[in-house]
Order: C-alpha cells, then sequence, then structure tokens
C-alpha cells in the first residue's frame, strides 16, 4: 500500500534505520530532525502520516501533534476550520488547509521511551492515533500504517461524495447522534475485565456489556447495533486462531461491520498484534494499559465511527435525494426510467411482462389557477400518496413531471395492467380530497373541498425495453396512450395500441 509518511526524529540513526524499513515496505518516506523542520515541510510534502518522537523537546512535538490533527485552540470541534489554523505560537501560514476536519487529517503515531505511561497518555490527548515503544517493532508499525491508509482510502472515497451532495443541496451537515453508544465486550474473564470498564463508563454517555463469545462466534444480544467491540484474547480469553476467526466473523456481517474493533492482547505478542490490525482491528491494547489510558482510547474510536456515520449518512441521505422528488416522496424521473430498464431485465428470466402507465392530472391548470399554487401541491401531495397506497407490493409510483406520474408494474399481464390502472383512477376520482387553503379576502385558513380526477395510459413492455432507446419507445407508448384518454374525455384508462 503506497503511501508519504514524515518521520520527526531528533537522532540520525534511529531516523536512518526507520526510513529504511519503511522504504523497503515501498512507502515515500521524508526525514525531519526537528519539529520546526517538520512544519516548514509540511505544505510541500504533504504527508498521510507522521512518525513522531516525543523525546527531549516533549513539548514541541505535542504541540505540533495537537496542530497537524486538529485538536488544540479554535480549530478544534469546529467543522469547516482548515486543520492548520489552530497554531498559535508557531508561525505556519504556510501550511495548506486541508478542509472540514470531521475527523483528524494526517494521523500522528507517536514514539516515546519504554515505561513514560505519563508521555504515552499526553501524545494521545495531543492527537496521535497510537503510540509506540522505542524501539518499535517493525511488523507491528507497517501492519498500523496500512490500517491508518485503509481509513485514508475509505475517508477520501466518502467524503468527496457527501461535500458534494451538501454543496448540491442533497444531504445536511451530519451532528453527532444523540443516543447513547453501546460497547459489546466478548471475553471470558468478565470477573477481571468488568470493574475496570465500569470504572472507563462512569460518567459517560456509553453502555458496556459483557458477553462470552460462542463457539459459533458471536451471537450478540438484541437491542441497538453495537458501536465498538472490545475482543479479549488476553490468557483465559480467546486463542489466536478464534481471535482471527472472530475479527473476521465481526467484519463480514453487515449489521456490525461498520462497527469499531478494540483487541486486548498479551504483552510482547506481535504477530498477534499485526494480524489483528491486518483484519481490521482498529485499535490495540495491552491487558496492563492504564483506565485512563483505554478510556482515551474508547472515546477516541466511538469519535472516529461517529464521524464515519456521519458520512455514511450523508451520502446514503444524498443519493435518496438525487432519485426522490421533494415535494411528493416519489421517486423522480431519473430513477423511474432505471426501474423500468431493470424490469426489461427481468422479463428474460421469468418470462412475463410489465407494465409502463403515465398519468396525468385532469385540469390541473385549473386547480392552480382558481385555488393557488399552495392548494395544487398539496393536491400533488396527496395523489402521490393515495397512488402509493393503491399500489400492489413491488410496484412503484414516480412523479416525472409537473402533474404527471409514472407507475410500473412488473411480473404482469395486460388484464392485471388495465385492472389496476382502473383501480387507481377510481381511488383519486372516487373521493375528492380535503385541502387547507388560505381565503384571500379574510386572511384565515379554511377546509376546501377539491375533486379530482386522473387519465392513464398503459403500455406493455418486453426484454426489449433494456435499452435507452427500449425504454423511450415503451415511454412514448404509454404516453399515446394518455393523450388517446385525454381526447377521448379524461377520467379514463386507454392501452396503448400497438404491441410490445
Amino acid at each position: 500500500m503506497s503511501g508519504r509518511l514524515m518521520i520527526v526524529e531528533s537522532i540520525a540513526t534511529n531516523r536512518i534505520a526507520l526510513r529504511s524499513a519503511l522504504e523497503a515496505a515501498h512507502y515515500t518516506v521524508f526525514c525531519c530532525s526537528s519539529v520546526a523542520e517538520a512544519r516548514g515541510q509540511m505544505a510541500a510534502f504533504a504527508p498521510d502520516a507522521i512518525l513522531l518522537d516525543i523525546g527531549t523537546t516533549a513539548a514541541a512535538a505535542l504541540g505540533f501533534c495537537s496542530e497537524v490533527t486538529g485538536t488544540c485552540g479554535p480549530a478544534a470541534g469546529r467543522r469547516n476550520a482548515p486543520s492548520w489554523d489552530c497554531a498559535s505560537k508557531s508561525d505556519i501560514k504556510t501550511l495548506k488547509p486541508r478542509g472540514a476536519a470531521i475527523y483528524a487529517p494526517v494521523p500522528v503515531i507517536a514514539m516515546v521511551e519504554p515505561g513514560r505511561n505519563a508521555a504515552r497518555l499526553a501524545a494521545l490527548r495531543a492527537g496521535a492515533t497510537d503510540v509506540f515503544e522505542k524501539p518499535t517493532n517493525r511488523p507491528v508499525l507497517l501492519a498500523r500504517l496500512r490500517s491508518l491508509l485503509r481509513l485514508r482510502d475509505a475517508a477520501a472515497e466518502l467524503r468527496p461524495r457527501a461535500e458534494m451532495q451538501m454543496a448540491l443541496g442533497f444531504a445536511e451537515e451530519g451532528t453527532e447522534f444523540g443516543h447513547s453508544r453501546r460497547i459489546v465486550v466478548l471475553t471470558r474473564r468478565p470477573k477481571a475485565l468488568g470493574p475496570a470498564l465500569n470504572e472507563v463508563a462512569e460518567g459517560k454517555d456509553f453502555t458496556i456489556d459483557l458477553q462470552p463469545p460462542s463457539a459459533d462466534f458471536p451471537d450478540i444480544d438484541a437491542g441497538q447495533d453495537p458501536d465498538l467491540f472490545i475482543i479479549d484474547s488476553v490468557a483465559g480469553g480467546l486463542g489466536p486462531g478464534d481471535l482471527f476467526r472472530l475479527l473476521a466473523d465481526l467484519r463480514s456481517r453487515s449489521p456490525l461491520r461498520h462497527a469499531a474493533q478494540l483487541v486486548i492482547l498479551p504483552e510482547d505478542a506481535p504477530d498477534l498484534a499485526a494480524m489483528s490490525l491486518d483484519l481490521g482491528a482498529n485499535d490495540l491494547v495491552t491487558d496492563q494499559v492504564s483506565s485512563a489510558e483505554l478510556a482515551h482510547r474508547i472515546e477516541a474510536l466511538l469519535k472516529h465511527k461517529i464521524a464515519f456515520d456521519q458520512l455514511r449518512a450523508s451520502v446514503k441521505s444524498g443519493l435518496e435525494a438525487a432519485i426522490t422528488d421533494p415535494l411528493t416522496g416519489l421517486y423522480n424521473r431519473r430513477y423511474a426510467l432505471s426501474q423500468l430498464s431493470r424490469m426489461a431485465a427481468d422479463v428474460s428470466r421469468t418470462g412475463r411482462s410489465f407494465a409502463a402507465m403515465v398519468i396525468d392530472i385532469d385540469h390541473f391548470k385549473l386547480i392552480n389557477d382558481r385555488h393557488g399554487h399552495i392548494v395544487g401541491d398539496r393536491v400533488l401531495i396527496n395523489v402521490a400518496q393515495r397512488l402509493r397506497e393503491t399500489l400492489r407490493s413491488g410496484d412503484f409510483v414516480a412523479r416525472i413531471g409537473g402533474e404527471e406520474f409514472l407507475v410500473a408494474m412488473g411480473n404482469t399481464t395486460q388484464e392485471d395492467a388495465r385492472h389496476l390502472a382502473e383501480k387507481l383512477r377510481r381511488a383519486i376520482s372516487d373521493t375528492s380530497f380535503d385541502v387547507t387553503s388560505l381565503e384571500s379576502t379574510t386572511n384565515k385558513l379554511s377546509k376546501i373541498n377539491v375533486p379530482v380526477t386522473i387519465s392513464v395510459g398503459v403500455a406493455m413492455g418486453s426484454e426489449d425495453c433494456q435499452s435507452e432507446a427500449g425504454i423511450s419507445e415503451l415511454y412514448a407508448r404509454a404516453d399515446a396512450a394518455l393523450y388517446a384518454a385525454k381526447t377521448a374525455g379524461r377520467n379514463m384508462v386507454t392501452l396503448s395500441s400497438t404491441a410490445a
């Protein structure tokens, strides 16, 4: 996996050794001997990740870590603030902003001397994604970098879609979801882990459920989908084979695959650590982790989970908006025509035809002229709702123009289509619509009764309609049948005389 890595390390031999290992793994590496040099090269090099020594110049290193991860100053927590504008004492005006700080724009892996727990926690609180003790274990470090760059690629895929859809008004910026977060701990030693985890959860907006992993991996209790799995593989917990199968199984299950994963490992288990990261674990700790560090890592994982949930929700809502008519909530013309093509493709499998109906509200202009466009909009909404309620399961209705709708019926005959068209026509004409109107003379709201009728043109489709030309020809036949119904007096159904 390619990537651009910056090493910030004051000791030359350490820089050279680390650079050699990373270049052997096909990374592009830039080395800096000081934080000041790193600041000066950020814009030009634009790293995907930074390996930062928290050594003798700890204060400067932690400040730099906060700057590049957006965790300090006025930029922290501001969705649209450039990532670099939290610098105060240091001049980093030449740095290139990286856009909305919905998650850390440049992940940092901090490197500390062994046993410096306070330095570990300080680095994490300054925004570091992970902390490695020196000398770093190279296989685990490379696995961690692969994990970080996978996260980068996932975000890079989602973010442009979300930003474009928000710019076009198809989706709204997400906010943190209000419900409490659920953490599921899969362990066979609940007595050992329970007290520490309860201490971590105290005063926090999340719940912790301790559950034993089953032999079939795992049978999660019903309820809210978990936001985080904590998977215990320490002595008395899961063995290596069980752990690897569990990690893969959780990522393969649709409701669970977006949940974060934190694995508890025994000390000195680099092979387990590297494989766990490569199988999708988001973070690792040992059973010697302090409660403060564990709490921070849990909160960081939940924060990132929320951020990605928001990105996915934004993309989803944007896609829905792109295929939905905003007034009626029905599908729009673009989606409707694509569905007709899909139904045509199904004909070769089922051997049964499908039908397309073009529906037009009769004398809709008179409704607008007589009662105003607000009443006209309410009529459109009510007609759409009544059409949707009358359709069979599996059929769909779309608004394809001002007062024009398209209904598609899969797996049907001409007689069934004619019968449904008549049913739709009667559903509209047999009961008029009660609509709220604003009286122009009194400026008061009142209920008015608006009778509405529709005309329907029906055409049968076949597998020949899969192409754009085929769909256009099918639509033209249904539209011609609609014109015939209008010409014959309206409030009626007409079938296309041309065979599919």
